[in-house]
């Protein structure tokens, strides 16, 4: 279930910092997409085995 959990917070991170991007908040859009990326990479090692 965790893993679904940190899918779906990459997934609204990565909205977010498009939304960001295109309202011209390139700083915001970074700190989402570094976000998106962080959680994706929890949901990859937790679906490993090594969370």
């Amino acid at each position: 279930m965790i893993i679904i959990q940190h899918i779906q917070k990459a997934e609204r991170a990565l909205k977010a910092s498009q939304v960001l991007l295109e309202i011209g908040d390139t700083e915001g859009a970074c700190n989402r997409a570094y976000y998106a990326m962080y959680d994706a990479a929890l949901a990859a090692t937790g679906w490993a085995g090594q969370e």
